[in-house]
C-alpha cells in the first residue's frame, strides 16, 4: 500500500500546474486589456490590473462607498485567486468609479 496514493495521478499533476476550477486549469492573469484611468488627488492615474484595482479599493477610495465598491472587491479578489477572469473585476471596477465619480 502507497503511503500517498494520490501522488502521481492526473489530478494532483494539474493541481501543481496551476488552479483547477471545475475541471479546468484557470491561469493566473489578472492584467486588464486596457487600463482603467481614475481622477487621483494630483492628476489622473492609470489602473491596469485586478492586483492594481484592489490596492485602489482598499487605498484612498472615497468614503461612499456603494454596492458596486464591494462588488469590485469581489471580483478582484476572485481574479487574483483565479476563481473569475480579469474582464469581469475591470468591469465591476469602472463600475465603482463611476458609482464614486472617479473618472477624469
Amino acid at each position: 500500500m502507497k503511503k500517498f496514493p494520490h501522488v502521481g495521478n492526473y489530478r494532483s499533476r494539474r493541481a501543481l500546474s496551476g488552479k483547477i476550477s471545475r475541471g479546468r486549469v484557470m491561469s493566473n492573469n489578472t492584467d486588464f486589456h486596457e487600463p482603467v484611468r481614475l481622477r487621483a488627488e494630483f492628476g489622473v492615474t492609470e489602473v491596469r490590473s485586478a492586483v492594481e484595482a484592489s490596492a485602489a479599493l482598499r487605498g484612498a477610495w472615497p468614503e461612499t462607498r456603494g454596492k458596486w465598491y464591494y462588488a469590485a472587491s469581489r471580483a478582484c479578489s476572485a481574479a487574483m485567486e483565479g476563481r473569475a477572469p480579469a474582464h469581469a473585476a475591470r468591469h465591476t471596477f469602472i463600475r465603482a468609479a463611476q458609482e464614486s465619480r472617479l473618472f477624469p
